[in-house]
């Protein structure tokens, strides 16, 4: 693309521009045209903007949201991800991931994924949704992140799942933001590292559980 810098008496450039337009068949046009296909702007905006009147700024903003309406699409036809597809509104990074188990943990949990009995059953790898820690109620993604009474520590009174999984929990740049309900950002921090700390006290106790109900007792492998 840096040929379209060069002005229009570069021959570079006319050579081009020429290829384009006469629908010559090379792998440079195929991929342009693809690429003016897929996101549907006009040929002339992806070569050089002086030819319409769109901006960079436009054509950043039509891929991204050409992109983003894929991503739905594909993500929408897998059931494990509905409710992520439904509070995900856009692309973008997450800027409360890091490296500790919890994060995995909480990317699973958004995601529809994390290895609860309810979702065992799903699965038919288990026969009973209730949770083995507490014996209350079904193992939901919604038990482990705010209910469990055997897990800690507790959420704050009114936290949603919503939240405490942080969806729409953050602002532009991934960061932690300030909420219409009047939480501010150091809250909304403390919200979803709350949920990481549970989601790891909540394996921790699980594969513990695991192990010594299959006989080998406290230091029995998993």
């Amino acid at each position: 693309m840096r040929a379209w810098t060069l002005g229009e008496t570069n021959w570079v450039y006319r050579v081009r521009r020429c290829l384009l337009f006469t629908a010559q068949s090379t792998r440079w046009t195929k991929q342009v045209c693809a690429l003016s296909e897929k996101y549907g702007v006009p040929l002339p905006a992806l070569c050089n903007l002086k030819d319409t009147t769109m901006t960079r700024a436009k054509v950043r903003e039509r891929v991204s949201q050409v992109e983003t309406q894929q991503w739905a699409g594909r993500a929408a036809a897998k059931p494990a991800l509905h409710f992520y597809v439904a509070h995900k509104r856009e692309i973008r990074c997450e800027g409360f991931y890091d490296n500790a188990s919890g994060s995995g943990l909480l990317f699973e949990a958004r995601s529809g994924t994390l290895r609860t009995r309810r979702w065992q059953v799903s699965c038919g790898t288990a026969e009973s949704a209730i949770c083995e820690l507490c014996g209350e109620e079904e193992e939901s993604v919604e038990h482990v992140v705010l209910s469990c009474p055997r897990l800690e520590p507790q959420q704050p009174s009114g936290v949603s799942l919503e939240q405490a999984l942080g969806f729409g929990q953050t602002g532009p740049s991934g960061d932690a933001a300030a909420t219409s309900d009047g939480r501010d950002r150091e809250a909304v921090t403390d919200i979803i590292d709350r949920t990481k700390r549970r989601l790891e006290v909540w394996r921790s106790r699980t594969m513990a559980w695991v192990g010594n109900n299959r006989g080998g007792g406290p230091g029995a492998e998993v």
